[in-house]
């Protein structure tokens, strides 16, 4: 039976129960007052009766006293009571007025009616008292006839008496019995109300014992621990059964939950441990291609100062021209010249063609390095991802474990406090997680430009390099010719101005050359402040990684007070 239905029904006879009492106690109140009110006019009727006898006796007395003394006063006094004072009349109605039976008044009637004969003696013997006969009027009042008539007044009053005493005494043992009845069953009502009362009182220290086991769960959940693997055993199928019933239900609830927790930090723990390691794989590969870009910086600025040189040279060699076509004369020393000029060109253009070449190797490298930064920098975006959608997951089962908490009232406060702060913690690696997403975006797009201008870079370099090659075989070419000029110096004459032409176009692709080569340097180091501020970039990731490792470690170290298995 429900602990409810129990107290309705215990309440139902307390409260017949208690009612009953009520009623017996006033029952019982009225029965002492009328039993007092009994005694009293028991009292009431003695005195009337004994008032009786005494009005009578004072009227015997007052006459006897006046035939023997002649006092006026004696006389006054009699007829003063027998017209006056009237104290059988007030007696008689007095006793009609508390329900005296007719019997007891007929009583009173016939020893009226005796006195009433008494009266004319004591009317006569007051008479003669007048006439100065006072021997017939002491004969009157005392002889035995005057007696006789006296006891013929006492014994109806007498017999009334006794019947009054005896009706008195019978109400009063009615009362009286009466009103020991009813403190009897007081009293037996006021014993079975305590029994049922300390009979409620076991009933319900039994139904309730489950409660103290409960308590001291809670108590232990309350302060962040305890063996969530043990259940309260109870079959009742009560209130109390219910709250048991329920609190398994939590504790189960709460154990899953725990294991899930333990279960998503080990996951968190391993990969902020893999994202550690890819973390610092990036640093160094960064550290590394800062190295290169300095060494690419180094050799561009190298071909900048051959290209300057070569363009020096072009110019010169320009001049040269312009001096051979003023003057003929000095053709030969001058052809001479440009062919020693045209050789230190070939030698340079030729150191010229291998530092592009190697130029270009090295910007092929650095693409495929940054496009290999790009990948893992997309890798570490999937496990930001899942660290993601793992501190979703997370957040949501505390905020689920909260609502259980809540409905569970008091008894879920403690747990209310562990499944907050779960939520707080999941909700610092939401934060984590995204300030990592936003470093792995802006570490994608540096790279992505970087790449870009990489392989502009690289395609220039492509170009530069097929054009130095060409320059070279221009060179090549413009040594022979010059060879061929010393011995055909009228040949070269006739064909100076295609010479001078040409000599005008190797300039302008001399200064494309150093214009590319300022352009790579330009680019090198854009390349080369990206990659440190991709470093440090990746430093900040580094950070927040160990960060959401220290915070699964703390998160495990609390979940594991709890016994699970």
């Amino acid at each position: 039976m429900k602990i409810s239905k129990f107290l309705k029904i215990m309440g139902a006879i307390f409260t017949v129960i208690i009612l009953a009492n009520i009623f017996s106690v006033y029952s019982l109140r009225q029965s002492f007052k009328n039993e007092r009110l009994t005694i009293e006019r028991q009292k009431e009727f003695k005195q009337l009766g004994i008032d009786l006898r005494n009005a009578s006796d004072y009227l015997t007395n007052q006459a006897r006293r006046y035939v023997q003394f002649g006092e006026q006063k004696f006389y006054d006094n009699y007829w003063k009571e027998v017209k006056e004072t009237k104290t059988r009349d007030h007696v008689v109605e007095r006793l009609k007025e508390l329900g005296s039976p007719q019997e007891e008044l007929n009583l009173i009637e016939e020893s009226k009616n005796n006195s009433d004969e008494l009266v004319k003696i004591e009317d006569e013997a007051m008479k003669s008292v007048e006439k100065k006969d006072f021997n017939k009027a002491r004969q009157l009042m005392f002889d035995s006839n005057y007696d006789n008539n006296k006891a013929k007044i006492e014994e109806p009053i007498l017999e009334f008496q006794k019947k009054m005493n005896s009706r008195n005494e019978s109400d009063v043992q009615v009362e009286r019995k009466k009103s020991n009845m009813l403190f009897n069953i007081t009293i037996g009502s006021i014993i079975i109300l305590i029994g049922l009362i300390i009979f409620t009182f076991i009933v319900l220290v039994k139904k309730i014992s489950n409660l103290a086991e409960i308590s001291d769960k809670l108590k232990e959940l309350s302060n962040n621990e305890g063996d969530l693997t043990s259940r309260i055993q109870s079959n009742s199928k009560d209130e109390v059964g219910e709250i048991a019933s329920s609190f398994n239900n939590l504790l189960e609830s709460l154990q899953n939950l725990i294991i899930e927790i333990i279960n998503t930090t080990l996951d968190i723990k391993k990969q902020s441990d893999e994202f550690i390691r890819i973390s610092q794989g990036i640093k160094e590969g960064s550290e590394q291609i800062a190295v290169t870009m300095e060494e690419m910086s180094e050799g561009v600025e190298e071909q900048a100062v051959s290209a300057s040189e070569v363009a020096s040279s072009s110019q010169n060699l320009n001049n040269i021209i312009e001096e051979a076509n003023e003057s003929e004369k000095s053709l030969k020393i001058s052809s001479k010249e440009v062919l020693r000029i045209t050789k230190e060109g070939k030698n340079e253009m030729e150191s010229s063609v291998n530092q592009i070449i190697s130029i270009n190797d090295i910007v092929k490298g650095s693409v495929q390095k940054v496009n290999r930064l790009d990948f893992q920098s997309q890798e570490i975006s999937k496990l930001v991802q899942v660290i993601k959608s793992i501190s979703e997951q997370t957040n949501l089962l505390a905020l689920n474990a909260a609502i259980e908490a809540a409905r569970a009232g008091e008894s879920g406060k403690g747990f209310a406090v562990v499944a907050d702060e779960i939520r707080k913690l999941a909700e610092e690696v939401g934060h984590s997680v995204n300030e990592i997403t936003e470093l792995v975006i802006s570490i994608q797009n540096e790279s992505k430009t970087v790449a870009s201008s990489l392989e502009k870079g690289y395609e220039e370099v492509e170009k530069g390099t097929n054009q130095i090659k060409g320059t070279g075989e221009t060179f090549r070419i413009i040594d022979v010719n010059i060879s061929e000029i010393v011995d055909k110096i009228d040949y070269v004459s006739s064909k100076f101005d295609n010479i001078q032409q040409n000599s005008k176009k190797i300039e302008e692709e001399i200064q494309k050359v150093a214009s590319v080569s300022e352009e790579t340097s330009a680019g090198i180091e854009e390349t080369t402040a990206s990659v440190q501020e991709e470093s440090n970039s990746i430093e900040i990731v580094f950070q927040n990684a160990l960060k959401v490792s220290e915070l699964s470690d703390n998160l495990s170290n609390m979940v594991k007070k709890f016994k699970v298995k």
